[in-house]
């Protein structure tokens, strides 16, 4: 067969079609074959990030409750050491009174 003076040849033209469709058909399943672990890939990525999202959460829920307990501990050590200095002073004041009360009472008899 003849076209503006070339000669076609129609069987090679259509293994040449054919030869290329099939490899990309098989691209397309390599394409597929891929695109299918990715998703696995991320499904469980995604599945790893919300469980240590989740014992993130659960570290700083225990960890907040820890730090509101220490403020509260802290409260109440700051009361006592106040409470504490407070009473000393007054035991300073009656032992300083008692002393000065024990010399008078020895040096006057």
């Amino acid at each position: 067969m003849r076209y503006h003076g070339h000669t076609v040849d129609i069987e090679r033209t259509m293994q040449f079609i054919l030869d290329h469709q099939v490899r990309h058909e098989i691209e397309i399943a390599d394409i597929r074959r891929t695109m299918a672990e990715n998703h696995a890939t991320m499904a469980e990525n995604h599945a790893r990030a919300d469980s240590e999202m989740a014992a993130i959460r659960q570290t700083l829920a225990e960890t907040t409750k820890v730090q509101l307990e220490q403020a509260r501990i802290l409260v109440r050590i700051e009361d006592a050491h106040r409470e504490l200095a407070a009473a000393q002073q007054v035991t300073e004041q009656k032992l300083q009174n008692f002393i000065d009360n024990l010399g008078r009472s020895t040096n006057g008899h």
